[in-house]
């Protein structure tokens, strides 16, 4: 069987702790593993997507198993009058599918195809790569991350933190709904769509989408004995947080910094001091406007990049997530990046509707305010069987839900089953 998987970044775990880079490296390794699958990935993209040197070991060892990966595909960019007037009857018949990145252009991949015949196309988070090969002639299926719309949403709100007037909130409420109806489009298109967020998947089922909830996914650590790791490296005094992981600037991360400035930081003073704990936000990209002036505060210290991040996670005796504590909730990698590292998880208790497998009190302290959230970190900075508990059930979480081989085997099976039913009907 022939498989070709679309992505929007390169597959790579090398110096890399980016989902999608981790995610579809994942996905291509087991794939490569199973019998009789021709195995072939391509890059699609509105931009042009670095290699960058540290991807070239992982890269090239994919390709020596196998997999052959073809010339990336860059957008065409659509601008003028008739453009123009062409999103406005594809908004007036209801195909607003027309206007998302991507749509449409499928015939860009015969180049890069020269020939070769995909039987089936997995899209691995991306939406754009998702716009693109909707249409395309194989059977379709899609491992999907965020939403295009609520992603949208979200970025708005944010926008409106700022202050924006009632026609600005008007025509961004419009635009969603759009973006919305096309989305929801797209995702019809698709045989099959995973989404690694149970909220999610529930809303796409409820908009007549065949998807289903499945985990995410997060490569185990090579440690042999965290816990003697943890107890030689743990910082207390003053206990060092680890607040955020990833792009600085993400939609997630901009409403979980607001919350930990604007909340969670006056109730850490209250309950450990002023200057008894720091908060360290790890990641590039630069702070949405909104959120940058709030991290002005002597507690919080922003690290951009860092060459070990395990290594400085392993140091914080407390992974704080902060991200979902308000509207926007989604699943988050980190939340497996820490257990991987057996962190002691604090986070708001509405993360479970995203990811159901975190447990109060076993992989995660969870709070429903900043200063429930507070109280615990200060319970978990003075106790380290606590710590160790909980570390120890997100190891545990992590192998039994979020394993590469568990989330990519579901994936290979039902694809698998997928492809014989089709066979089956058209034979």
């Amino acid at each position: 069987m022939n498989i070709l998987i679309a992505g929007g970044a390169w597959p790579y775990t090398v110096n890399s702790k980016e989902a999608a880079n981790v995610i579809s490296h994942q996905i291509c390794s087991h794939l490569l593993d199973a019998p009789d699958l021709d195995v072939r990935y391509v890059v699609i993209n509105s931009t042009d997507v670095d290699l960058p040197v540290e991807a070239m070991p992982d890269l090239e060892d994919l390709k020596r198993r196998g997999m052959r990966v073809l010339n990336p595909i860059k957008l065409e960019r659509r601008n003028g009058l008739v453009n123009k007037l062409k999103k406005l009857f594809y908004i007036s018949v209801g195909r607003a599918e027309h206007l998302l990145d991507g749509f449409g252009q499928e015939h860009l991949l015969d180049s890069s195809l020269q020939g070769w015949k995909p039987d089936a196309v997995l899209v691995v988070w991306a939406e754009t790569a998702a716009n693109f090969v909707c249409r395309f002639p194989a059977v379709r299926f899609n491992y999907a991350g965020n939403p295009e719309n609520k992603v949208f949403a979200a970025r708005s709100e944010l926008q409106a933190v700022l202050g924006v007037g009632l026609l600005s909130r008007l025509k961004s409420n419009l635009i969603e709904r759009v973006i919305r109806a096309g989305h929801h489009n797209v995702m019809r298109r698709y045989h099959h769509l995973w989404n690694v967020a149970a909220n999610d998947a529930a809303n796409y089922q409820t908009a007549g989408i065949n998807a289903h909830y499945l985990q995410n996914m997060w490569p185990s650590s090579n440690m042999t004995n965290w816990e003697t790791t943890r107890d030689n490296y743990e910082k207390l005094e003053p206990v060092k947080i680890a607040g955020s992981v990833g792009n600085i600037g993400a939609t997630g991360n901009s409403f979980g910094l607001i919350t930990l400035c604007d909340d969670v930081i006056p109730a850490l003073r209250k309950q450990l001091g002023a200057g008894n704990f720091e908060v360290h936000l790890f990641g590039g990209g630069t702070p949405h406007a909104a959120v940058e002036p709030k991290l002005n505060e002597p507690e919080i210290k922003v690290r951009g990049f860092v060459d070990e991040i395990d290594k400085e996670l392993l140091e914080a005796p407390i992974f704080l997530i902060t991200n979902n504590s308000r509207r926007f909730k989604v699943g988050h990698t980190r939340f497996l990046h820490a257990w991987s590292l057996g962190a002691c998880v604090v986070a708001f208790r509405d993360s479970c509707e995203a990811m159901p497998e975190i447990r109060n009190d076993y992989n995660a302290l969870l709070g429903d305010s900043a200063e429930e959230i507070a109280a615990l970190i200060a319970r978990a900075k003075s106790d380290k069987s606590l710590r160790r508990r909980i570390g120890s059930g997100g190891v545990e979480t992590l192998k039994t839900y979020f394993s590469p081989q568990k989330v990519c085997g579901e994936i290979q099976k039902q694809m698998q089953a997928k492809m014989q039913s089709k066979d089956k009907t058209t034979s």
